[in-house]
């Protein structure tokens, strides 16, 4: 009997909207013993994981339980990496392909498995020793013989292929790991400051999220492209209502991610670095994108982060807090002293609002821009609504 779950059928369902992901479909006769086995499994993934040398490791075909929600994945695909390589931490998790496994055995009876290839960057290189793991494969010498299932062997090759495209990738791993570092601090500020002092009254957040839902009127799928621990698109989600299809939260910290308390089932997560986003042209209709430009650490990365934002959405919605020394006042002190001194925010790279203006006209100059503010306690928000030409979005 076909069977698959309702959170993984969803999951495949968006991923195929917003990846251009290869659907790898293969089929085997079986005894009936082995058809009994198989059986056993419904949903599996399949893990490539990459170094800084860009070497492959392989972690096989993993079973997957019925999941309660569709961002288990993210904590599934790290524990098949386990399986493989004991104490291993993975980010930039990415799918690569869409996999199906046809059973039968010679009476006729046939079973069918779902399965995800996904690729992801070892992040804890050093403290590995990877030359003792049989599953290594080195790209140069892509020797895939001693790899059992076909579908296998496409994982690696679709993450061969991906990292081709990934030359010399700069990956912002101090953020990351400060990130993780400051995982409890930032439990604090979500469960305590937010909610007792810096409040959504406070800060007019409502003001803020109906400002924000009247802007992406008439466009029915969402990307918040660096998201971090925010509400912001729940809020925005809830603030629509059945107005959405679906909506994609992301950012390159996963441990940030985690911290977002979510029980909408047309939102789901991902892991990917903003300037290197793996999603389909205009797989989005809006993307928003808050508080990222200052963390951009160089000119190189801004402007990666407004052509990927740009690609993947018809419009594209920037947020930014202006430079707190220029504010003054209470949002300085809040800057310097909570934000940069207890949170450990890495984002230097404040603008002015003339800078703020400049950057985006730089970056988004086939398009028609738009600004507007919005300011609270914490400071003056600018926005920036950017438009494609109609003629390079894709019906």
């Amino acid at each position: 009997m076909k069977y698959i779950s309702s959170n993984i059928e969803k999951l495949q369902k968006t991923y195929s909207k917003i990846y251009d992901l290869p659907i790898v479909s293969f089929d085997y006769e079986v005894t009936n013993l082995e058809l009994q086995r198989a059986m056993k499994t419904n949903f599996f993934i399949s893990v490539a994981m990459y170094d800084n040398e860009k070497h492959l490791y392989f972690a096989p075909k993993y079973k997957v339980p019925d999941i309660k929600d569709q961002n288990y994945i993210h904590s599934a695909v790290e524990n098949a990496a386990n399986c493989a390589i004991s104490g291993v931490k993975l980010g930039e998790i990415e799918p690569v392909t869409l996999i199906t496994h046809n059973f039968w055995d010679s009476a006729g009876n046939k079973h069918t498995q779902f399965g995800l290839g996904f690729m992801g960057r070892i992040r804890n290189t050093e403290k590995l020793h990877l030359d003792n793991y049989e599953t290594y494969i080195s790209i140069p010498n892509n020797d895939m013989n001693e790899i059992n299932y076909l579908s296998s062997k496409n994982v690696l090759a679709y993450c061969m292929n991906r990292l081709n495209k990934l030359n010399n990738q700069d990956i912002q791993t101090s953020e990351i790991d400060t990130n993780e570092k400051m995982q409890l601090r930032y439990l604090i500020h979500k469960e305590v400051v937010k909610r007792f002092i810096l409040t959504n009254k406070r800060k007019n957040k409502k003001g803020f999220i109906q400002l924000l839902s009247r802007l992406m009127n008439g466009y029915k799928t969402i990307l918040d492209a660096s998201c971090g621990d925010s509400q912001l698109l729940t809020d925005i989600v809830a603030e629509k209502g059945n107005n959405i299809d679906f909506a994609i939260g992301n950012d390159i910290s996963w441990s940030q991610v985690s911290l977002i308390k979510n029980k909408n089932e047309n939102i789901s997560f991902t892991n990917h670095d903003s300037t290197n986003l793996p999603f389909s042209e205009n797989a989005f209709g809006v993307a928003i994108c808050c508080n990222t430009l200052h963390h951009m650490p160089s000119e190189k990365h801004l402007a990666k982060l407004f052509q990927n934002l740009i690609r993947v959405a018809e419009k594209v919605i920037i947020v930014e807090i202006e430079n707190p020394q220029n504010t003054g006042g209470f949002p300085k002190l809040l800057n310097k002293y909570y934000y940069e001194g207890f949170l450990q925010d890495v984002g230097e790279r404040y603008l002015s609002q003339e800078e703020f203006r400049l950057k985006v006209e730089e970056n988004s100059k086939d398009a028609k821009v738009r600004f507007s503010n919005f300011k609270n306690i914490q400071g003056n928000y600018m926005i920036a609504e950017i438009e494609k030409n109609k003629k390079t979005v894709s019906k």
